[in-house]
């Protein structure tokens, strides 16, 4: 896979509380050489965000603090 090139490397925030599938996902990501952030639950999602301000959210719909889509709108 070729590494992205746009002056500096995207931020994604990957919000998943089951450590497999996040796992995975930020594998695959890390070798495109994006940066990536977990969060385990939505509050933790909601205060990495507005502190590291990545460029994409994955936001998995069942999360045990709430659903995902309440999260991905207060973020």
């Amino acid at each position: 896979m070729e590494t992205i090139r746009c002056g500096r490397q995207p931020r994604i925030l990957v919000v998943d509380d089951h450590e497999a599938s996040s796992r995975h996902t930020m594998a695959s990501l890390d070798r495109l050489g994006v940066t990536v952030r977990r969060a385990k639950t939505g509050s933790d999602a909601l205060q990495i965000a507005i502190s590291w301000l990545p460029d994409l959210l994955l936001m998995d719909l069942c999360l045990p603090d709430r659903d995902g889509l309440h999260w991905t709108r207060q973020i």
